[in-house]
């Protein structure tokens, strides 16, 4: 008997009442997955902004929850399930990465932060990995202004 293949939905809950940005350009190569922030639907096309970041300091992190809700396991790579794909990567961190396994409805969360090291707009493409033959990825930008305070 063959089982169909897992999906993914994405969760998405904030860490700190600092980011009060809306979520956009969220994109997918695959059928609509659930994303909410706070208990809110996501429009997928929608943007994460993080809130303006000091150059040279790191924003707080922003928590993700990922979601089986396929009817079989759902295997995401040991080392890089959560990489930064596309644009100025080297401007966010991935601080935590989600398990490597997930049984059918089981959740696991991973983390994005900015980390600027220029003033300026950066934006950078987020990409979880699966084992979903049929979408084997989802991805989505995150955006963050990095500003440097004059000194009094």
């Amino acid at each position: 008997m063959s089982h169909p293949a897992s999906r993914i939905v994405f969760v998405v809950a904030l860490v700190s009442a600092v980011l009060a940005a809306p979520f956009s350009a969220f994109t997918q190569s695959g059928p609509p997955l659930a994303v909410s922030q706070s208990g809110a639907q996501i429009d997928p096309l929608d943007l994460l902004s993080f809130p303006d970041t000091e150059v040279g300091h790191t924003s707080n992190p922003i928590e993700f929850t990922v979601r089986n809700v396929g009817e079989a396991d759902l295997t995401l790579p040991k080392e890089r399930a959560v990489a930064l794909t596309d644009g100025e990567t080297e401007m966010f961190v991935i601080t935590s990465q989600p398990g490597s396994t997930l049984a059918i409805h089981e959740r696991a969360r991973f983390s994005v932060a900015f980390k600027p090291t220029s003033i300026g707009e950066k934006s950078a493409t987020v990409t979880i990995t699966s084992s979903d033959p049929d979408y084997p990825t989802f991805s989505f930008e995150v955006a963050g202004n990095g500003i440097v305070t004059p000194a009094h």
